[in-house]
C-alpha cells in the first residue's frame, strides 16, 4: 500500500511540473513575445501610414500641377493595427494576442497660419508703372533697367537750334543682353548746288561772262528731321529712318523704340532676367529724356491665411505614439522629442543665372472633420479652385517675407529647417535671406532691395476634402 501511494504521488507531481512549465512558457511569451510582436506590428503600421500620406501628397500635387479641377481622388487609411499584423502563435487564445491600437484622423484641426508679405509688381489692366528721367549730358551716361518687356520705350528729343547743326542726338546700347544699338538724332537736311563766283565782277548766272570766274560746291540747309538708326549684332537694320520731318526749334519730339518698325522690340526687355542699357547724348546741343511704361504697378501687400491640414494621431500600445500631418504640400512627423519634415512643403527656391526664383503654392484643405477608431477610412479630395496671383513675369519682386505661426516651438523649428534647407539647396548666398525663429513663429525674408531682382510666383489651390469610414476588406 505504501508503494502504490508513492506511485500516484509521482504522477501528480509530474503533471504539476508540466503544467508549471506551460504556465511559465505562456507567461514568458505574454511578457516578451506579445509586446515584441505588437511593437513590430505597430512599427509596420506607422510606416504604412507614412506611405499613405506620401500617396495623398502625390495625388494632390498631380491634380494641382495638371489643373484638374473637379476630379476626385481617394486615399485609404487604417486607424490602428486592427490585430491583423500582430497575430502571434497563440492567436486562438485572445489574451495571447497583442492589443489593438487605435488612432484619430482629423481634418483642419491645427490652428496654424502663414502670412506672405511682399513688395512686387502686380499686373494692372490700365495705367501701369512708369520709369522716366533725363538722359545725361556728356561725358556722363544714364542707366535704364528693364525688369520686363515694356509697353513702350519713349525717347523725347529736341534742340533750340535746328538750322546749323550736324547730326546730333542720343545713343542707346545695352550693357547686358543681346547686342544692339539705336541712334535717335536731330538731323539737318541740306541741298547741294554749284555756286558761280565772278572775279572782280558780280554773280549773274544768266549771263555769259568771260571775265575771270570759278565754281564752288555749296550746301544749303532746307529742313531738320528726327531720324532713327538701329543695328542688331553689328548689322544695320535702319539707317536714317525719318520719324518726324521738318521739325521746329525748341520743340520736343517723341520716338517709341518699341515700335516694331525699328527692329528692336524683340530685344528690348526680358521675361527671365533684367536688361540694363545706357543712354547718352552726343553733346549739350540737344535735350533728351526717356519714359518706359509697363503693364504692372509696384505694391506692398500682406496676405495671411489658415494652413489646412490632415492629421493622423496614433494611440499605440507598444510603440511610441506618432503624429503625422499633411500641410501646405508637405508631410511632417511630430513626436515627443521634436518635429521632423518627411517631405518639404510646396515652397521652392531656385537660383537661375544668379537670379533668385521663389515659387509658393498655398494649398488649403477645405472642410472640418474628426474620426476616431481602429478601422479603415477613406479620404476623398478634389481641387475646386486654382488662382494665381497676377504678378509681372520676370523679375517682379524686391522682397518677400514668409511667416509661419505654428502650434508649438517644435513645429516652428521644423519650418526653420524647411526654409534653411530650401535656401541651401537653391544655392542662395547668405546675404540674400535671413531666417528667424522666436517661440512658435518662424519667418524667412528674401530681399534684393533696392532693385526688383526676385522672380516670385504665387498660386492658391483650394481642395475640398472629406473623411468617411470604409468597410474593412473581406466583409
Amino acid at each position: 500500500m505504501q508503494r502504490q501511494r508513492e506511485r500516484g504521488l509521482s504522477e501528480i507531481v509530474g503533471f504539476v511540473l508540466i503544467l508549471a512549465a506551460i504556465v511559465i512558457a505562456v507567461a514568458l511569451y505574454a511578457v516578451y513575445g506579445i509586446p515584441a510582436q505588437g511593437r513590430e506590428g505597430e512599427i509596420s503600421h506607422m510606416n504604412d501610414v507614412k506611405d499613405r500620406f506620401v500617396e495623398f501628397k502625390v495625388n494632390l500635387d498631380s491634380l494641382i500641377s495638371n489643373r484638374q479641377c473637379g476630379t476626385s481622388i481617394g486615399t485609404s487609411f487604417t486607424l490602428g493595427t486592427g490585430g491583423a499584423a500582430t497575430t502571434g502563435s497563440f492567436s486562438i487564445i485572445p489574451i495571447l494576442e497583442p492589443a489593438k491600437a487605435s488612432a484619430t484622423l482629423a481634418l483642419n484641426q491645427r490652428a496654424e497660419y502663414i502670412t506672405i508679405a511682399q513688395d512686387s509688381y502686380f499686373m494692372v489692366s490700365t495705367g501701369g508703372y512708369n520709369d522716366s528721367g533725363p538722359i545725361a549730358m556728356p561725358p556722363a551716361t544714364t542707366t535704364i533697367t528693364f525688369n520686363n518687356t515694356p509697353r513702350y520705350f519713349l525717347i523725347t528729343i529736341g534742340s533750340p537750334d535746328v538750322g546749323s547743326l550736324t547730326s546730333h542726338g542720343v545713343h542707346i546700347t545695352p550693357t547686358t543682353g543681346s547686342a544692339w544699338d539705336a541712334w535717335v538724332n536731330v538731323t539737318p537736311v541740306y541741298s547741294t548746288f554749284n555756286n558761280l563766283t565772278i572775279v572782280n565782277g558780280t554773280v549773274a548766272p544768266y549771263l555769259n561772262i568771260t571775265l575771270g570766274y570759278y565754281y564752288t560746291l555749296q550746301n544749303l540747309w532746307t529742313r531738320t528731321d528726327i531720324t532713327v538708326s538701329t543695328s542688331m549684332g553689328g548689322t544695320p537694320v535702319l539707317q536714317g529712318f525719318i520719324a518726324d520731318k521738318n521739325i521746329s526749334a525748341s520743340t520736343n519730339y517723341t520716338v517709341d523704340l518699341m515700335n516694331p518698325a525699328y527692329g528692336l522690340s524683340s530685344a528690348l526687355g526680358s521675361t527671365r532676367s533684367p536688361q540694363t542699357i545706357t543712354a547718352s547724348q552726343t553733346d549739350t546741343t540737344v535735350n533728351a529724356s526717356y519714359v518706359t511704361n509697363y503693364s504692372y504697378w509696384p505694391m506692398q501687400t500682406s496676405q495671411p491665411f489658415t494652413m489646412g491640414s490632415l492629421e493622423y494621431d496614433s494611440a499605440n500600445q507598444y510603440w511610441i505614439d506618432q503624429h503625422y500631418y499633411y500641410q501646405m504640400g508637405g508631410v511632417f512627423l511630430e513626436q515627443s522629442d521634436g518635429n521632423t519634415v518627411k517631405i518639404p512643403p510646396a515652397i521652392n527656391f531656385n537660383l537661375v543665372n544668379g537670379i533668385p526664383v521663389v515659387n509658393i503654392d498655398e494649398i488649403l484643405l477645405a472642410g472640418s472633420q474628426v474620426i476616431q477608431g481602429s478601422g479603415p477610412v477613406q479620404v476623398t479630395s478634389s481641387v475646386s479652385n486654382i488662382v494665381g496671383t497676377q504678378l509681372a513675369s520676370g523679375n517682379n519682386t524686391r522682397w518677400v517675407n514668409i511667416t509661419i505661426d505654428a502650434l508649438s516651438n517644435n513645429a516652428a523649428m521644423a519650418w526653420n529647417w524647411t526654409f534653411l534647407n530650401a535656401a541651401n539647396q537653391a544655392g542662395f548666398p547668405p546675404s540674400l535671406y535671413t531666417i528667424t525663429t522666436a517661440g512658435s513663429e518662424t519667418s524667412i525674408n528674401i530681399s534684393t532691395v533696392p532693385i526688383y531682382g526676385i522672380q516670385l510666383s504665387l498660386q492658391n489651390a483650394t481642395v475640398k476634402t472629406a473623411i468617411q469610414t470604409a468597410a474593412p476588406s473581406g466583409t
